[in-house]
Parts: structure tokens; sequence; C-alpha cells
């Protein structure tokens, strides 16, 4: 579904507040070995991924045209448990109890960025596309960064069509259920595999651009309300140009109508990262200040920088995206653990 090309979506919550499209996570508590969380989604290069973890060791699956079937596993130690993990490479991989992002170091050395959401089972028609249609705000990132929003209207006579933010009609075709994803073909015959999971409040969907073009990320569009964004998030943050990961907590208020967040956190390179900012409600912002109204998505700006930054959020399922388009920064945050 050429979920591609138009909209560049405009920055994160200030290196730090990234919601993350598709699930849930966060929480305390340590994970135990008898348990296990398996996350099904996409890596960026555009392939399938599958990941599972049990508290210590990570297994993986990528498979498709750029990595080709690759698998292995990875010991983890814990750098803040439940949720944030490193490898002996110090690669970092965050689990929630709904979405999962692991930077997996291939056997063949190279790096696959993978996003899945946690034990997707098989969808039905209703849960992808409710009783007529359901719309998705997605982020898209394809193989060089590039980071472009659509909205996504899936039908439940099996046909789908995306458009830019404006509503223009980008793209458009047919859906099928297979195994316990979707698959999508578009108007020039296409295949893309889409992973969609029904959430409390809201489905999270992941998309494979299965010929290698990238991968989306996105949530059921709903309309925000205060309660939607007020909590404390554990927050990983990665920079993929420069490779900087960091850590820590993502705090959301909410007074009289007026939103603000703080985040604190610490990282790789041994420095901190300390920030402040405000959030507008059910609207999307343009890097270059642009405001238009849009439900399901929150406009954050930076207290010192002035940056806007663009925000997913899922208040039940407790998690948050956020997506840097012109420096290609992603942040995931969640407040409820993988087990």
């Amino acid at each position: 579904m050429n979920l591609k090309r138009t909209v560049v979506l405009g920055a994160i919550f200030a290196a730090g507040v990234t919601l993350t499209a598709c699930g849930g996570g966060g929480g305390g508590g340590g994970s135990s070995s008898t348990k296990t969380a398996t996350y099904t989604g996409a890596a960026s290069a555009g392939d399938l991924a599958t990941f599972t973890f049990d508290g210590r060791v990570l297994t993986y699956r990528v498979s498709g045209p750029v990595f080709g079937n690759l698998s292995g596993s990875l010991t983890l130690t814990p750098v803040e448990k439940p949720f944030l993990y490193k490898d002996e490479d110090d690669n970092y991989y965050y689990f929630s109890g709904n979405l999962g992002v692991a930077e997996i170091e291939l056997d063949d050395g190279r790096i696959a960025w993978v996003a899945g959401l946690q034990n997707v089972a098989r969808p039905t028609v209703e849960q992808v596309a409710g009783n007529s249609s359901k719309n998705y705000l997605y982020i898209e990132i394809d193989p060089t960064g590039t980071i472009d929003g659509y909205i996504l209207t899936v039908n439940a006579n099996n046909t789908w069509y995306t458009t830019d933010l404006s509503g223009q009609i980008e793209d458009y075709g047919n859906w099928t259920i297979v195994d316990n994803y979707i698959r999508a073909y578009d108007s020039e015959n296409n295949t893309y595999n889409v992973i969609v999971k029904p959430g409390t409040s809201r489905a999270g969907i992941v998309v494979d651009y299965g010929n290698g073009n990238g991968m989306g990320i996105g949530l059921e569009q709903k309309t925000l309300t205060a309660d939607d964004v007020t909590g404390t998030y554990t927050s990983y943050y990665y920079d993929p140009v420069s490779g900087l990961e960091c850590f820590g907590n993502v705090t959301v208020s909410a007074n009289n109508g007026t939103y603000s967040y703080t985040y604190t956190a610490s990282c790789s390179d041994n420095s901190t990262d300390d920030s402040a900012g405000t959030l507008e409600l059910n609207t999307f912002c343009y890097a270059n200040g642009t405001r238009v109204p849009l439900n399901g998505i929150a406009c954050a700006q930076d207290a010192n920088s002035g940056n806007l930054y663009d925000v997913f959020i899922d208040p039940v399922d407790g998690y948050y995206i956020a997506v840097n388009p012109a420096t290609q920064e992603r942040v995931i945050g969640s407040s409820k653990p993988p087990f």
C-alpha cells in the first residue's frame, strides 16, 4: 500500500517523548525466565521480523528481500528493568506490555532496527476495520530515514486507502487476513504485510513494506483528552544518525487545559538529557511551525530549542511514540511491563 510519500512528520517530544504507536509497556517488576514476550513486526529496511525475550535471552528471526532469512539469539543485561536492556555491543532493546523495539546486530554484521507488537493473534475483520471502517494515523520510515505521515482507512469490505494529512488520497488497494497479519496490495499490485493488534482503547499497527522500502508504525485514530496524556513513562531514545541512545523518564501533566512534559535521561555517551515543554492535544505540527487540527495526535514544543514534535499516545495501553523527521530520532515510552 503506497502508505508513502507526502507529509513530513514533524519531530518529537524533545529527544525523549516519543510515542510508540503500537504497543503498551512500562511498569515495574523484574522479568522471569519462565515468562516470555514475543513481538511481531517489521525491520526498518522493510522485512518481517519476530523476536522473543524471556528476561535474559532474545531470539530473533528476520525474513524478506533485504536481510534474507536470518535468525539468532543474544544474551541481554538489564539497564532499567523491566523495560530496557543491552547486549555486549551496547545495542539497546526496549520491551513493554504491547510494544518492543530492538536494534539487532545480525550475524552478518548488519543492523536491523525492528519494532513489533506483543503476542499478536489472528485478527478478525471487525477488529481490523470495525463494522464499516477504521482510521489509523501512522508514520512511515523508509530505508534512508525519511519520515512521512498518513491516515490509513481500512474498510470492512477488504479495501483500503491512504491520504496525506490534508485529505488528499495517496493510494488504495485490497487486503486479506493471512495467519496473524494482514496482506495488503496497492494500486500497482505491490505487497505489504500489516500487523494489527487490538488494544483496550486503540488498535496498534506495524507495516512491513514487503518490497524492502521501509516500515510504518501507527495507532487507531481517536480524539485525545486530558486523562489520555497524563502520566509517567519509562522512555528510550535512539538517534540512527549518531547512534546515540538515551533512557529515562517522561512525565506529562495537565493543568486547566494546559499540558506540559519533563524529560530526564542518561545517555550512552555518559551525558544526560534534560528538557521540558508543552503539548497541544489533537494538533499536528509541521517542522516549519505550522499547526493544523488533527484528532489523535499531539504537538509538542521544546521549551529551550522551540523545536516541534508530533506524538502518538495510547492512554489505556500505556505507551507513546514520537519521531523526528528532520533528524530521524525515534523515542518510545511505556508505563506497562513486558511480563
